[in-house]
């Protein structure tokens, strides 16, 4: 079996990651899954593990990020000293919470920066799980050996501000020996599933600037690199990070409306 990572960000990307765990427990038997498949669930919100949706208990895949730095004083602090995060919206600072552990609150630009706060502390986790994985070819080692399954929602705030952060992270430092495959899913189910829209009033713009990042990160290559700024660091990227994309709404090609995030993270 070819090592694979299955990469859940935010709710709805750990929500997808228990259902494939769901799948691997009923062939093989809880705890029975073959070494070389792993799962690895992350959020900034402590309880996203309990989560009672969650298809399979992924309280030990489960990354909770965690820092005892305050957001808030470390965006003024470092964009007023150093000049970073000049990507950020003025009128979007006062979204920042003081704890990371209230999450992104659906505001995409407040995800990404605490992705870029903590993304050292995500790659050393990160780099655990991939040396698990990978240990099973050995010395047999060979270019795309290993298969990467990263699922967010484009929608929200954790999944979609931080998901090029970290494929970025993941793909500058292991290069070819991987697949990445990325699952976005759209506003549209989180619509149905809030018919008032008191609670999804985000959702549709930041479904478009994921996507939009996208279109532009994909235009890649050689000739025209692309410069992705994280904190005061600059990596240029010449190829498109993902290998492959997948937007999903929650549309079926029989023109079925799937009205719940679960149903359609069971799907995926």
């Amino acid at each position: 079996m070819k090592p694979t990572i299955y990469l859940g960000l935010g709710g709805t990307g750990n929500l997808a990651i228990s259902y494939a765990k769901k799948l691997f427990e009923e062939e093989y038997g809880k705890g029975e899954i073959p070494a070389g498949v792993a799962f690895l669930g992350v959020d900034y919100q402590t309880d996203m593990d309990e989560d009672p949706n969650l298809a399979s208990d992924i309280k030990e895949d489960f990354y909770n990020i965690q820092s005892g730095i305050n957001p808030r004083q470390f965006y003024q602090i470092r964009s007023s000293q150093y000049g970073e995060f000049q990507w950020m919206f003025e009128s979007n600072t006062g979204n920042i919470e003081n704890s990371i552990s209230k999450g992104a609150r659906q505001v995409r630009t407040t995800g990404r920066l605490y992705s870029e706060m903590i993304l050292q502390d995500f790659m050393a986790k990160f780099d655990n799980v991939y040396n698990d994985v990978a240990s099973i070819l050995g010395d047999a080692q060979t270019e795309h050996g290993v298969n990467i399954y990263m699922v967010m929602s484009l929608a929200g705030g954790t999944g979609a501000g931080s998901f090029i952060t970290f494929a970025n992270a993941i793909r500058q430092k292991y290069t070819n020996q991987i697949m990445m495959y990325g699952y976005g899913v759209t506003h549209s189910v989180f619509k149905a599933m809030d018919t008032k829209g008191n609670k999804v009033l985000n959702v549709a713009s930041n479904t478009i600037a994921s996507i939009l990042d996208l279109d532009y990160l994909n235009t890649a290559e050689i000739n025209n690199p692309i410069t992705i700024t994280s904190g005061i660091n600059q990596t240029v990227v010449n190829s498109p990070i993902f290998d492959s994309f997948y937007v999903v709404d929650n549309k079926s090609t029989d023109g079925k409306i799937i009205k719940n995030a679960c149903n359609l993270c069971e799907v995926i």
